[in-house]
């Protein structure tokens, strides 16, 4: 079979400036690296405080994009051009890179290719010229710097442990792109202010706000920022693509949302968080991204207070969730198992793969046996980023209503997080959210074991017993031709 040209050379990372330092050895080595700068400049009068502030920051950006790039699997370098149009309304200004460019080479900390621009005959007219694209300025560490890292402490494998991206309370991302090192985030888009991006920011900012005022133990957190996907063109986008709250730690370790990489280990440290002291418990809305495909689809699913949406596949529950997972991520059924998954699968089966259980192929069949509507797996309206919007919205609409109530709640993607004594308010207000945007009940679910819990959650799971369907509120499939 012909495969298409796949270009396997290494590539620069863009510099995108967006890394602060977060450990006490980042900014250490920030510290000094700033006032060697300092020393090598020849200005006449000292930065005004707001300005010198911008500077400090400006140089931790820069080499914290210089390590990070060095630690990665691409060339060593970060890319970026250094025209003035690339840095309006930028996190940094291009006067400030390039004085700390100038600093960072005078002390052999940086190898700068300075860019060009290209120009050639038109095609159509070769008596004119036209613009061509480029090389934008390529930024690698040197030796010297990295070795100044080492020296605090800073090991290029655990880079990301001393410097990491700062958030606002509302971003957007273009769509990730892919490369010979698989899927790369999509770039950072700057946000037009309208009054639907205010309020949603708003929003944000006082769930922020609300949820500073309690004591959270057993895990870091220090603030939350909501990220809109698939942004590639800002004065066209609907704001319905993605949208689910994120935590930042704050620190050099993962928030509270990632404890581990392993899903069963991750759940067991959750559980160890407290809120104000209490223990909490963790309420799962059961086939999330099932239950809003099939209403978004037309074809809702009415579920037993009690069901397992993924039981009605005939097959292993671990590999029916899985292929949906991936499936829904794809945007089309999973053909075959992912070899990340695979290793997964195996080390929780005691070495049994996957394929040996199941294939992807014959999990699909099951799938759509008893799910007839996955057919239409990725059609406009019905794609991840959607579905993905439409749980967002769940989960903010059942924070809120608790805020409103004093009960603070932690989100997860498609679970809530509260104190143990609030279980039942958490869950009503799951149930409430899910029902007002879908237009169909979910399946609650919580695995913990502290006396009382499930029980009170059952009961909830009672008084929604028997709504009727009704269309939802959000419709992504509004402008469907």
């Amino acid at each position: 079979m012909h495969q298409p040209f796949r270009d396997t050379r290494p590539t620069d990372t863009y510099g995108a400036f967006e890394l602060r330092g977060r450990s006490k050895a980042a900014k250490a080595l920030v510290d000094e690296v700033h006032s060697a700068i300092l020393n090598t400049e020849t200005r006449q009068r000292k930065r005004r405080e707001n300005d010198a502030k911008t500077f400090y920051v400006t140089v931790e950006r820069f080499v914290g994009e210089l390590l990070h790039a060095k630690a990665g699997n691409g060339t060593g370098r970060f890319s970026r051009s250094l025209s003035k149009k690339g840095f309006l309304r930028d996190v940094v200004t291009l006067e400030n890179v390039n004085a700390v460019l100038e600093g960072l080479k005078k002390l052999d900390y940086v190898d700068h290719t300075p860019g060009y621009a290209a120009y050639g005959p038109s095609f159509d007219d070769k008596s004119k010229t036209e613009h061509r694209p480029g090389e934008a300025s390529k930024f690698e560490a040197t030796q010297t710097l990295i070795d100044l890292a080492s020296r605090h402490g800073i090991k290029l494998t655990q880079i990301h442990r001393h410097f990491a991206i700062e958030h606002q309370p509302l971003e957007a991302r273009r769509t990730a792109q892919g490369d010979w090192r698989g899927k790369q985030t999509g770039r950072k888009v700057p946000i037009k202010q309208t009054p639907l991006t205010e309020q949603m920011e708003q929003l944000v900012v006082a769930i922020n706000k609300f949820i500073d005022g309690f004591t959270i133990g057993g895990a870091d957190h220090r603030m939350f920022y909501r990220l809109f996907n698939q942004c590639d063109d800002l004065s066209t986008y609907r704001w319905d693509r993605g949208g689910r709250l994120y935590s930042d730690s704050g620190t050099e370790r993962p928030s509270y949302q990632s404890m581990s990489s392993k899903p069963k280990e991750d759940r067991e440290l959750r559980s160890n968080i407290t809120i104000d002291g209490e223990r909490v418990i963790e309420l799962d809305i059961a086939g999330s991204y099932l239950c809003i495909f099939h209403a978004l689809a037309g074809q809702p699913l009415l579920l037993a207070p009690d069901e397992d949406p993924y039981a009605r596949v005939q097959a292993d529950r671990d590999l029916v969730k899985a292929w949906m997972t991936f499936s829904f991520g794809a945007g089309k059924p999973c053909g075959r198992w992912p070899k990340e998954f695979t290793k997964r699968y195996a080390d929780e089966h005691d070495g049994l793969r996957p394929g040996k259980v199941g294939t992807a192929r014959a999990i699909e069949t099951k799938a759509i046996e008893a799910f007839p509507a996955l057919k239409h797996i990725g059609r406009w309206g019905l794609e991840w980023g959607n579905l993905m919007f439409v749980e967002s919205e769940i989960i903010l609409w059942a924070i809120e209503n608790l805020m409103q109530m004093e009960i603070p709640a932690l989100p997860m993607h498609d679970a809530l997080i509260v104190p143990a004594s609030d279980a039942a308010e958490g869950a009503r207000a799951l149930y409430q959210s899910f029902y007002h945007t879908v237009g169909v009940c979910p399946v609650i679910k919580t695995k913990s074991e502290l006396p009382g819990i499930r029980e009170a959650v059952a009961a909830v799971a009672r008084e929604f017993s028997g709504l009727p369907p009704k269309a939802p509120r959000i419709n992504t499939r509004a402008d469907e031709a």
